[in-house]
């Protein structure tokens, strides 16, 4: 018979199954000093062998060191892709990324142990981290202001679970949630997705909190992709990979916005994109590509960079668009603020 982790879920031949929830606490820590020693002894001995004298073992060796860097090059990958196309079929916890496996696992410990709930830990494990950060901050939200209320939520539920169950049913319907809630780029379930699948969790602390900094579960999905790409390679990095990986039209547009930040010294919140995508709507109803909401952020970097600023936010935006429409009327030559004549339209 399944366990209430195994259960599969109505809309999808999927279900969440991980071996180290259904330990406890203290086989779950056994297990991670086991793991974690026989990898420093593993480097040691790998280390040992190839400064030895002894053709043999020095060979054998590079053969563990070759072992060694496989792992350091697949130690942040899940252990499957979720497919480019179809929905996925067998045990959801084979698509989470290290990372977030990890998160789960720590806000699981920290639930049993200190109290607090789940999803509360979760919250806290996650805005600890980049990629975490960088959602925050898009949407204009002081992490360190955001802990430290998320603490005071948390001091104010310290009684532990005692009932497992309710606490694996509480994982399994997040993993399903960030599962459902990723964008059409992701191949992964990763920290990003997790978190914006706490902002939307129907639980009374979790909503006054985000509530206090105005942001919800949809405005999260929003800023996936900026975190998915903070946890990412360098932009040289990306531009390789589009040379033989063709990217979504959301990844690549988030790219396209990290490039202009790069180029112009600027940031841009995600209130900024959400103005620029409104006017696309407003002036070319029916079009989906993104070319224009890009384009009318360029202006809008362009113009805040000449002014001395380096955050792109709303107001720009819709200045950007005003001066453009103003060139416009007037028949002005520019199509592009980066050519000559951009610091009389926009000078300081």
């Amino acid at each position: 018979m399944a366990t209430f982790t195994q259960k599969r879920n109505e809309h999808l031949d999927a279900y969440f199954y991980d071996p180290l929830l259904q330990m406890s606490y203290a086989e779950r820590l056994i297990v991670s000093v086991v793991s974690n020693s026989w990898m420093i002894v593993y480097m040691v001995g790998a280390a040992i062998f190839l400064l030895a004298d002894i053709e043999w073992m020095f060979w054998l060796g590079v053969l563990n060191s070759l072992y060694l860097i496989d792992w350091l090059l697949h130690r942040s990958v899940p252990q499957e892709y979720l497919p480019g196309s179809g929905e996925p079929e067998g045990n959801l916890a084979f698509y989470l990324s290290p990372r977030a496996r990890r998160a789960i696992i720590s806000a699981y410990n920290k639930a049993t142990v200190l109290g607090g709930g789940f999803f509360l830990n979760l919250a806290r494990v996650l805005s600890e981290t980049r990629s975490i950060g960088e959602m925050l901050a898009r949407l204009g939200v002081d992490a360190r202001e955001f802990n430290a209320k998320l603490d005071v939520y948390l001091g104010r539920d310290l009684v532990s679970y005692k009932d497992k169950e309710r606490l694996l049913a509480e994982v399994e319907y997040l993993v399903f949630a960030a599962f459902e809630n990723r964008g059409s780029a992701g191949r992964s379930i990763n920290n990003m997705d997790l978190f914006a699948a706490v902002g939307g969790v129907k639980n009374e602390q979790l909503i006054l909190l985000f509530e206090t900094f105005e942001i919800n579960g949809g405005l999260l999905r929003g800023v996936v992709l900026f975190g998915r790409s903070a946890d990412r390679a360098s932009l040289s990095f990306r531009r390789i990979r589009r040379q033989w990986h063709e990217l979504a039209a959301d990844e690549y547009f988030v790219d396209s916005i990290l490039e202009l930040e790069k180029k112009h010294k600027v940031y841009v919140m995600h209130d900024a994109v959400r103005a620029a995508m409104r006017y696309r709507e407003e002036r070319f109803p029916g079009e989906s590509s993104l070319g224009s909401v890009r384009d009318l952020i360029r202006d809008a970097a362009i113009y805040v960079s000449l002014k001395g600023d380096n955050i792109v936010r709303s107001d720009d935006v819709t200045h950007a668009l005003e001066e453009g429409a103003a060139r416009a009327t007037k028949g002005a030559v520019p199509s592009s603020l980066e050519e000559p004549g951009a610091k009389q339209i926009y000078g300081k």
